[in-house]
């Protein structure tokens, strides 16, 4: 509990920080952005996610679990290969780029080729967050972290206000972000110096994890490319406006998970599984109070500051459910923690799997109200299994 009281204050004021920046953003986007122009900018940001799915994204949590144990070159390491992966990101953003250059579609095709030139260093300078967890630097982490949040988003906040093209926004989204991160990246190797020390069984695991991350980027955005192609723009922006605040909330409860992670590599294992119902059932209570708040709030919210997306409001009282799931966290990182490979791959691909099948089976007869059954369900059969799951490690 004081572990968690001292990492939480510092990730809580960063996950703080970051939620009210991305409100901020998001009036601005409500209020000055047509609903069509965001939802391409949200289809845009999607796809881009889905190709970064493509490249070695396990690294992150190689470079986190090797970090705690002495292993610093990792962060070094960890930036060249990343780099290197990045080839899949670059070959797919030119081929979206030229697909839709073809089709007529000048927007969407030079928003992909600025993911292919931005992205692979965007992803790579990232891994100073991975670094500072590993070395339990939450107040570094909140700190570094204000710089990422605030300087894209006010960047971002200024062009919206100045102009509704889609490609400048979109420019301005990852040149913004790649310079912050790769400054930070930076002053991070020249706070620490990290060793040259490295942890030869890092690069196989982040190998495993990378693979399974294929299936889950595709999930975790495969509603928005759905929404896109069936509903149009409008929806996925009614959609995305109904899922932000929930989300950002959950992000809030997510730094457990950070915090976890490091803790978990080090702690007695038959300990950590014992004790850990009861942190459970306490977090979901925690949860729960969230969640009913949330639903008797959230009209006012809408009303306020977003009236022209109030018709996201009954969407967005049933997203909110998804906030218990952020429980789930406590036993994915004694997962991750352990790296328990066979139940790693079990998560994802069971979740995926059925986050996708479900989608795509609802979203054309139910629209929004199928995309977000599809969620529900697919949380609920997850935390059951990762439940189950830890029992073996």
């Amino acid at each position: 509990m004081i572990y968690l009281s001292k990492g939480g204050f510092w990730l809580g004021i960063g996950q703080f920080a970051a939620s009210f920046s991305s409100f901020l953003l998001a009036i601005v986007f409500a209020n000055y952005l047509p609903k069509e122009i965001y939802g391409n900018y949200k289809y845009i940001l999607s796809l881009a996610t889905i190709l970064g799915a493509f490249s070695l994204t396990g690294i992150s949590t190689s470079v986190l679990q090797a970090v705690s144990r002495g292993y610093d070159g990792a962060l070094r390491q960890g930036f060249r290969i990343s780099l290197k992966w990045s080839v899949f990101i670059v070959i797919g953003a030119l081929c979206f780029g030229i697909y839709y250059l073809i089709n007529d579609n000048i927007n969407l095709g030079l928003s992909f080729f600025i993911i292919g030139i931005f992205s692979p260093i965007f992803n790579s300078a990232q891994l100073y967050v991975s670094f500072l967890n590993g070395k339990k630097d939450f107040k570094g982490i909140t700190m570094l972290g204000l710089w990422q949040d605030f300087i894209p988003i006010l960047a971002l906040m200024f062009s919206v206000i100045f102009t509704n093209n889609v490609v400048f926004i979109v420019l301005i989204y990852f040149l913004s972000n790649t310079v912050v991160s790769l400054g930070l990246y930076k002053k991070t190797l020249s706070k620490y110096k990290p060793n040259n020390s490295i942890q030869e069984s890092s690069l196989p695991y982040s190998k495993h994890l990378s693979f399974m991350n294929i299936l889950a980027g595709v999930g975790d955005k495969i509603d928005n490319v759905l929404l896109f192609h069936f509903s149009g723009g409008l929806a996925l922006a009614t959609y995305s406006f109904a899922v932000a605040i929930p989300n950002q909330i959950i992000g809030l409860f997510r730094t457990v998970g950070l915090l976890a992670v490091p803790k978990y590599a080090q702690g007695d294992k038959e300990l950590i599984k014992r004790e850990m119902p009861m942190k459970i059932v306490k977090f979901v209570g925690i949860l729960s109070i969230a969640v009913v708040g949330y639903y008797f709030v959230a009209p006012f919210i809408y009303h306020a500051f977003f009236p022209q997306y109030s018709d996201s409001i009954p969407y967005s009282r049933l997203y909110a459910v998804i906030m218990l799931f952020a429980a789930g966290a406590l036993p994915m990182s004694l997962i991750d923690a352990r790296m328990a490979i066979r139940e790693r791959y079990i998560v994802v691909v069971l979740s995926n799997v059925t986050r996708i099948t479900l989608m795509t089976l609802l979203v054309i007869p139910y629209g929004i109200w199928g995309i977000l059954w599809a969620q529900i369900i697919t949380k609920t059969i997850v935390f059951s299994v990762s439940l189950i799951l830890i029992r073996k490690i």
